[in-house]
């Protein structure tokens, strides 16, 4: 939308790049902000990253990924995971706020707001279990990582994998060191969450809201600092 600083205020959120607000009997209510961008698009490092490890899936680097994953890459696929990867658009830097009043209530705004990149890849970091129950209620595909062997099975997540290694790869602040494929440090991070969060994951788990798998992965990741774990989806 034009404009769209002019309901600032009234969300409390900054706003940048692209902007969606969620109007109701014309008083601004949510508002959505993204980054929009398509694996064609050069001034990503991360795309040329990417286009460099499917040229050339005998590399160190690619093999490291397949070792990573502790299973075996199909050449074959290659035609799938570019075709998957170049019909999409792909979201990231992805921010929903609603209004004070409005948070922490089912409202579905929320869902109404991810409706707007419902088409495409959407790509992020978190270590959040509510944000993991979120994205796999709205979505019929999510990737949350560390993999733990339950992923990748087919050139759709394979794509998905690749593209979330190119892109820790080109990331100078993306710190990995003794951490699982998928998950990363980083100074962008929640510092910590707290105890909190791992016991809203494993009463999560008991209402089946998430995997148990998935519970796995929030506790690793929040035994550490400024740490977050991949989350990638689409439908």
């Amino acid at each position: 939308m034009k404009n769209p600083e002019k309901f600032q205020d009234t969300i409390d959120a900054s706003t940048w790049n692209n902007v969606h607000i969620l109007l109701e009997d014309s008083q601004p209510i949510a508002l959505l902000e993204f980054t929009e961008t398509n694996i064609s698009d050069e001034s990503k490092e991360r795309h040329e990253v990417l286009k460099r490890l499917l040229d050339n899936i005998d590399s160190e680097d690619f093999q490291f990924l397949v070792k990573a994953l502790n299973t075996s890459f199909d050449k074959n696929m290659i035609p799938q995971i570019k075709s998957f990867l170049s019909e999409k658009p792909i979201y990231t830097s992805l921010g929903i706020c609603l209004r004070s009043d409005l948070q922490s209530k089912k409202s579905g705004y929320s869902e109404k707001l991810y409706e707007v990149i419902s088409n495409g890849i959407v790509y992020g970091w978190t270590s959040n279990p509510i944000i993991v129950r979120q994205r796999r209620k709205l979505f019929k595909n999510t990737l949350y990582f560390p993999a733990y062997g339950e992923f990748p099975k087919n050139a759709e997540e394979w794509a998905i994998c690749l593209y979330v290694y190119a892109d820790v790869l080109s990331k100078n602040d993306h710190k990995i060191e003794g951490l699982e494929f998928g998950t990363v440090y980083s100074k962008y991070f929640v510092e910590e969450r707290g105890e909190d969060y791992i016991n809203i994951a494993k009463s999560m788990e008991k209402s089946k809201k998430i995997s148990n798998l998935d519970r796995r992965r929030i506790e690793f990741i929040l035994g550490k600092k400024n740490c977050a774990g991949a989350i990638v989806s689409w439908n």
